[in-house]
């Protein structure tokens, strides 16, 4: 699974998936072993605890997340953003119901005003961003008082054991299925090596807590391959 919204100093990775639009949840399906609806599920649940009306999807891409969010809450209003335009237009192909608009941005320049959204989500994302510092203020910015913005992000689990088994899986495998499915070696080569040079979630959620975030909590999921990270802007 790989992220759709990319740091501008980093042109290649919008060229990547936008290359591999076709191909990219089904890819993630299969190297997820089929986890990554749970993922979405309960990631969405975190979110909708704070029952949000207007809600930002940052990193969209083909809208597995607003679907999760569409789902268990018809009624929300669901901004789209991400880089990769290819991943949009295939989400609003997609997903024809609900209130939903899509935007081509980018999480290090948000184009909305202060406190527009209550609720803000991002799954996947994480990696592809250099300047989460610029990230995290800019996200906090456009939340109003109340909000809670959730993350889903791949990791290396904590388990020393675990840990040698899910390298020899990141950086051989997945790149592999990726190649022989997508046509693309650069960008689940990309992919692999993000997910092995990634931060841990405890300096994720101290980047989070610097930004203004209160309560931050840190869940891992599925043995701590993926974490949950969730925060609140209380003032």
């Amino acid at each position: 699974m790989s992220s759709t919204i990319a740091n501008p100093e980093q042109p290649q990775i919008e060229k990547y998936f936008n290359t591999i639009t076709k191909k990219y949840d089904l890819l993630n399906t299969i190297l997820s072993l089929g986890l990554d609806r749970l993922w979405r599920r309960t990631a969405v649940r975190a979110l909708m605890q704070r029952q949000p009306t207007d809600v930002l999807d940052i990193g969209a891409g083909t809208g597995r997340m607003v679907e999760e969010l569409l789902n268990q809450s018809p009624s929300v209003a669901i901004t789209g953003i991400d880089v990769a335009e290819e991943m949009l237009k295939l989400a609003s192909h997609r997903i024809q119901s609900g209130s939903v608009a899509w935007r081509v941005a980018s999480g290090l320049n948000l184009p909305f005003e202060d406190q527009v959204f209550n609720g803000a989500m991002t799954a996947f994302t994480l990696r592809s961003i250099q300047k989460l510092d610029v990230f995290f203020q800019e996200v906090y910015r456009v939340l109003q008082p109340g909000s809670r913005f959730v993350i889903l992000e791949l990791t290396r689990p904590p388990s020393q054991f675990m840990r040698f088994f899910h390298q020899l899986y990141v950086r051989f495998f997945v790149p592999l299925v990726g190649r022989l499915l997508s046509q693309d070696k650069e960008a689940y080569a990309f992919l692999s090596h993000s997910v092995l040079k990634f931060e841990e979630p405890a300096n994720i959620a101290d980047k989070m807590h610097k930004a203004g975030f209160k309560d931050v909590q840190v869940n891992a999921l599925s043995g701590g391959i993926v974490h949950l990270i969730i925060g609140d802007r209380r003032d």
